[in-house]
């Protein structure tokens, strides 16, 4: 980030918490944090939340889904609920896609790794 440039934009919540080890990740050539130029669609990379595949660029964003298995919640006719773990690869088959895609601005883009982020003793 250049000298006197302000963060104006709230990060992505996958991010969250990140911004703190940004010193650290830069440190750590392994782990350092990803450029724009980095993500590419079809592409996945971590964050502190997991493992993410891209589905869109843009000129100062991305557009990702979460992979693994998650909650779900049917809501029948009737109106009753039903929640059960997905792990089916048919979720992350798309567009469009069974699950939401989330955003990533460029602030948050320190906290997205090309590997597995792993546990770090602070």
């Amino acid at each position: 980030m250049e000298k006197g440039h302000k963060r104006t934009m709230r990060r992505h919540p996958a991010a969250a918490g990140c911004a703190a080890e940004l010193k650290h990740t830069r440190q750590l050539s392994l782990y350092a944090f990803m450029k724009h130029e980095d993500f590419t669609i079809g592409g996945e990379f971590w964050t502190a939340t997991g493992k993410w595949r891209c589905t869109d660029v843009g000129t100062r964003t991305l557009v990702a889904i979460k992979l693994g298995p998650r909650e779900m919640v049917r809501i029948l006719a009737d109106g009753s609920r039903t929640r059960f773990i997905d792990d089916s690869e048919d979720l992350f088959h798309g567009p469009p896609y069974a699950i939401a895609e989330d955003v990533f601005d460029e602030n948050s883009f320190a906290g997205c790794h090309m590997t597995k982020p792993e546990a770090r003793d602070d």
